[in-house]
């Protein structure tokens, strides 16, 4: 009977030393899409002709400009991850330059995000699915920090 806890015991321990399979930062192994430069997101209309401008650099700082007031901002490394992921997800050099609506739309909103030496400009009536999560997330920082 002794043994037979013993051996137990000694299965309870080494189930608990095994391997989940994730990091210590809980990403389950994958790995970071991270920034490599800065990202430029800027937005502007709207019904009261708001523009607002958010710069990243790849460490996390940003300059954040809502109403003519300029701000410094530190993002949180979730927040960070999730625009790198959004970026590349976005795939931003395969979108065109130009993605806006042909006619005028009253009381849109406008966009223009810019990065790696690509840059697109869009708006609400003409954006390309591929952006849609990249320009959504980034306006939530906006509305977040401002």
């Amino acid at each position: 009977m002794r043994r037979l806890l013993m051996l137990g015991l000694a299965l309870v321990l080494l189930a608990g030393c095994g391997d989940d399979g994730s990091d210590a930062g809980g990403g389950g192994g994958e790995e970071r899409a991270a920034l490599t430069g800065p990202l430029t997101y800027e937005r502007g209309g709207g019904i009261a002709g708001r523009r607002d401008r958010l710069i990243v650099q790849p460490d996390g700082n940003a300059e954040l400009t809502v109403r003519e007031r300029t701000k410094s901002i530190r993002l949180e490394d979730a927040e960070l991850d999730q625009i790198g992921r959004d970026l590349e997800a976005a795939d931003i050099a395969a979108v065109p330059p130009n993605s806006t609506s042909k006619q005028p739309v009253p009381d849109t909103f406008g966009y223009r995000v810019a990065y790696d030496g690509t840059t697109v400009t869009t708006d609400d009536a003409a954006m390309p699915d591929k952006l849609g999560g990249l320009v959504t997330g980034l306006g939530a920082l906006v509305e977040r920090y401002e």
